[in-house]
């Protein structure tokens, strides 16, 4: 997984360094900037320490270097508005007086267009009882995001919302003061707020900064921002960054009747012969497993029908559907020989499920849950 991050950051850099060195200063930009993204996934999945601080260093160079074409671009523009000379070259010498661009500049725009497209302003239709089990991170949740809106009367003097839950970056922020009452959810935050150390570069010791600024709300109005991060390795996280998440709530692995609820979900409105009790069966046997892993169990439950006719080599006549080839009502045919509308799928079966569940296994280990829950003991909030 990092090598393939890795290697598509090398990739990207490659370029940018291409046009850089043909003065496309604009779109070298660019590139060094798509390309941390990259080298921030690259990061999070690498365990060789030393290569993950030679990364960090890498970094730390490409992100000065964008700096530097981002000043020379915006003072370039300023010049072309008529507003004096370029303040600086593209490789960060002086070259002239120019005022400072008053406003926005274009990379500025360009960002707010980016994260303009990941706020969601719609009403999802997802309503509580929609979630299996977790019932005191629901709680949590309510008190720190319903409550306040709906009631912000009760939320005055000592009495305050929560800022932070622990479950790029000024400008993200911004918007989210224009948008408020808002939500920013920060996944995987640990790939951007891990601890301090002499091996840290200087480009992830700025956005922990800036993060840390930003939810202490330094000379901003936070009110009525509620600041989300989700990570599976908190011990990994800044322990300035922990406090400022106030509550901090282990989400676990759901129970016997949360998987129940999961397996019913995750089928909706799919045709099944399950009957009631086959639900408790199912999730008996899903000891372990995550939401995400029963979501997979489903979904390779769902297809078993659909290799049942892809391997099929008998079908029962009428509304055909496949058989074995000791059938008494056999045809003897393959899917080829058969249209769309004489085809009779057959049911998903209990049988089906359990087959998903023997080719499937659950996704985190017991060693992870349990630094989970040691490290919930000493630093985390009631929850789930």
């Amino acid at each position: 997984m990092s090598t393939n991050f890795r290697d598509r950051a090398i990739a990207e850099v490659q370029k940018a360094i291409t046009a850089d060195h043909n003065k496309e200063y604009q779109k070298a930009f660019d590139l060094y900037m798509s390309s941390m993204e990259l080298w921030v996934k690259a990061l999070k999945w690498e365990k060789n320490k030393a290569l993950k601080v030679t990364m960090q260093e890498k970094m730390a160079t490409y992100l000065d270097r964008a700096e530097k074409l981002k000043q020379f671009l915006a003072a370039e523009n300023e010049n072309a508005n008529g507003g004096g000379k370029a303040i600086m070259g593209a490789n960060g010498s002086s070259t002239g007086k120019g005022k400072p661009q008053a406003g926005e500049d274009d990379d500025s725009k360009k960002l707010r267009n980016a994260l303009s497209g990941a706020i969601l302003q719609e009403r999802p239709n997802v309503r509580w009882e929609d979630i299996a089990g977790l019932e005191g991170a629901k709680e949590t949740l309510k008190e720190a995001v319903v409550l306040p809106i709906k009631f912000p009367s009760l939320f005055q003097g000592k009495r305050q919302a929560w800022k932070g839950i622990l479950l790029l970056v000024k400008l993200l922020f911004s918007m989210a003061r224009e948008n408020k009452p808002s939500v920013i959810f920060i996944d995987e935050i640990d790939a951007l707020c891990g601890p301090r150390g002499e091996g840290e570069s200087e480009a992830s010791r700025r956005i922990k900064t800036e993060i840390l600024v930003q939810m202490d709300g330094v000379g901003n109005d936070s009110k009525g921002i509620l600041v989300l991060g989700a990570t599976n390795i908190p011990w990994q996280l800044d322990a300035a960054i922990r406090r400022r998440f106030q509550r901090r709530v282990h989400i676990g692995l759901p129970d016997m009747n949360g998987r129940a609820r999961m397996f019913k979900l995750a089928i909706g409105d799919t045709e099944t012969s399950l009957q009631a009790s086959d639900y408790n069966i199912l999730a008996a046997k899903s000891d372990g497993m995550s939401g995400s892993d029963i979501a997979n169990v489903v979904q390779s439950a769902l297809m078993r029908p659909v290799r049942k006719i892809l391997q099929a080599t008998h079908f029962k006549p009428r509304m055909l559907t496949p058989c074995s080839p000791g059938d008494p009502e056999k045809i003897e045919m393959t899917y080829d020989d058969v249209s769309s509308d004489e085809l009779l799928a057959p049911d998903v079966a209990l049988k089906d499920f359990e087959m998903a569940l023997d080719d499937s296994h659950p996704t985190v280990s017991k060693d992870d849950i349990a630094r989970q829950i040691e490290w919930t003991n000493e630093f985390g909030s009631e929850g789930a």
